[in-house]
Parts: structure tokens; C-alpha cells; sequence
């Protein structure tokens, strides 16, 4: 069984909707929001995603629990990425 993930970003609620509808419409299987849940299975394939070494990784977790340190660093990675363009 395949799993996707749907994000639909709009600054309104009825547009996400009304959009989440739509493609449920097209795309057969359950909602599973557990599927979008950081997970120790996840943790590596997200980290070599975002080029994210264990140096980096270390220095967050001073004040972070690893699943929150990945989080905001994957956060960091995606900025730095929208000022790259």
C-alpha cells in the first residue's frame, strides 16, 4: 500500500477544503494523518534528504530533544533554500 501526504497551503480555510475534497475525489484510501508524524524510521532518510550531519544535528540537541532539533533544522534548510533563489 502506497502513502502520500497532501499539503495545501491557502490563507483560507474553505479554499483548503473544498480543495482536499476535490482530490480525495481522485485518489482512492483512507486519511491517515499518523503519516505525516516524525518518526525514528524517518530520522535518516530525512537528514541525508536535507544534507543534515550529525555535527549539526548535535549542536541543537543542547536544548532540543532530537525529533525537535531534525524539525527546526529541516525548517532552517528549507529557508535558507527559498533565499538561494
Amino acid at each position: 500500500m502506497s502513502k502520500i501526504a497532501l499539503l495545501i497551503v491557502t490563507d483560507r480555510a474553505n479554499v483548503a477544503e473544498k480543495s482536499f475534497a476535490e482530490i480525495s475525489k481522485l485518489i482512492s484510501g483512507k486519511r491517515d494523518d499518523t503519516i505525516l508524524e516524525l518518526s525514528s524510521e524517518k530520522v535518516p532518510c530525512i537528514k541525508q534528504l536535507f544534507n543534515i550531519s550529525e555535527k549539526e544535528l548535535a549542536t541543537m540537541l543542547d536544548t532540543d530533544e532530537e525529533e525537535k532539533a531534525l524539525s527546526d533544522l529541516v525548517i532552517e534548510h528549507i529557508a535558507l533554500l527559498v533565499t538561494q533563489r
